[in-house]
Parts: C-alpha cells; structure tokens; sequence
C-alpha cells in the first residue's frame, strides 16, 4: 500500500489493486491494461519549473533589500540622489535594480559583495554591464595573477573605485607596495585590508573628508 497526499489530502493506493487502469500485482511488476484511460495518463506529481529557479530569485530579491538599506541609511547615497539630475539614473529605482541584478548575474555573486560595491561607489552603476565585467577581468589580472595573487574579490568590495582606475597603473601602485614593505606576502596583506592605498588620492567617490567620513560609515548589513 503507498500512501500519498493530494490536495491536500491523504490519499491510499492499493499496491494489489489499481482501479482504472486494470492488472494486478504479480512478481513484482505491475500489468497495466492496453486501452488508454479516458482522462489521460495519470501523474502522481508534476514539476513546472527547475528547483533552482526559486532559489535564484529569493537571492537576487534578497541582495535588492539589502542595497536599498545600504542606499537608504547613507547620506552619501542620499547626497548623490539630491544633487543629479531629473533624467539621471539615480532618480529610477527600478532601473537601479535592473542594474543590480544584472551585475549579480555576470560577476561572481558569491564572492562579490555587490550591493556594497554599488552602495560604495554609485559611479559604477552608471557603467554598463560589459563595462563592469571587463574592468573586473582586467583588475583580476593586475592585481590576482602571480606573484601577487591577491584576493581581488575581497579588495572590489573594500574599494570598488579600483574598477574605474588604469588596471596597469593599479599594478605598477602594487609592486611599489611590495618593496616598500619588503615581501610579496606581507603586502598583499596590506592591499586585501586597505586596497585604497592603490589610489593616488586614497579617498573615495564622495572625495575629501566627505568621502572618508562614508568610507568609515558603511559597514556590513
């Protein structure tokens, strides 16, 4: 006897017996009639749509909430909304998340803090996907090919100017790191805490004390 639910309610199907379908148990199989059943062939469950694809959309859902915290509780995002025009991108919530989503999609979500990134540096949103991507690839390069091989993912969210500055001119800032403190290992260190440093200014979007005032403001949510 196998027990199933439908409906929402419990349902027994006679294991030796199958009404509609005719035959009976015998050697283990069951022997089901030729003549097709007038309703179609029964399914017991159904599949509409890949398991995964829930999953997905409460990440993405999940990763929106999150920026528009991080947007919503900095006067620096508030300043940048403010102070661009009626036409900017800034002014369309539902293009800021269209973006979001979009650059969730094609880099690496699980080791990108992007809502962060955006939230850190709205500049970025204003670039377009293809943009972003080859910037990130070229930042990868510079900064996490041997011998340096720093963590660039852990860098981009901590300073994600370093995705609109010469990804040649970030290395050649690197290695001048790495003779100053004298190892390759203890600078990389240096650069995954404080990859700023590789800036000439130092300081982010906002510049100035503004901008150190909100580099110290953003924290994890």
């Amino acid at each position: 006897r196998l027990s199933t639910r439908s409906c929402g309610s419990k349902v027994d199907i006679d294991m030796a017996y199958l009404p509609g379908v005719g035959g009976r148990h015998a050697g283990g199989r069951l022997r089901y009639s030729s003549a097709p059943h007038p309703h179609g062939p029964t399914r017991l469950s159904t599949r509409t749509r890949s398991p995964h694809t829930k999953a997905v959309n409460y990440h993405e859902e999940s990763d929106v909430a999150r920026f528009w915290r991080l947007w919503t509780g900095n006067a620096h995002c508030r300043n940048v909304v403010t102070s661009s025009p009626k036409d900017s991108l800034f002014r369309k919530p539902k293009e800021l998340e269209k973006k979001l989503v979009q650059l969730r999609r094609v880099l690496p979500a699980k080791e990108l803090d992007i809502p962060m990134i955006c939230a850190r540096d709205p500049r970025i949103l204003e670039l377009s996907t293809r943009e972003v991507v080859a910037a990130f690839v070229r930042v990868r390069f510079a900064l996490g090919d041997p011998p340096l091989c720093c963590n660039v993912c852990t860098m981009l969210t901590l300073g994600p100017s370093l995705l609109l500055c010469d990804a040649a001119e970030l290395r050649t800032q690197a290695w001048k790191v790495v003779e100053s403190v004298g190892d390759v290992e203890s600078a990389r260190t240096l650069l995954e805490s404080n990859p700023m440093s590789l800036m000439s200014d130092g300081e982010e979007y906002a510049g100035g004390s503004r901008g150190k005032q909100y580099n110290r403001a953003v924290v994890y949510q």
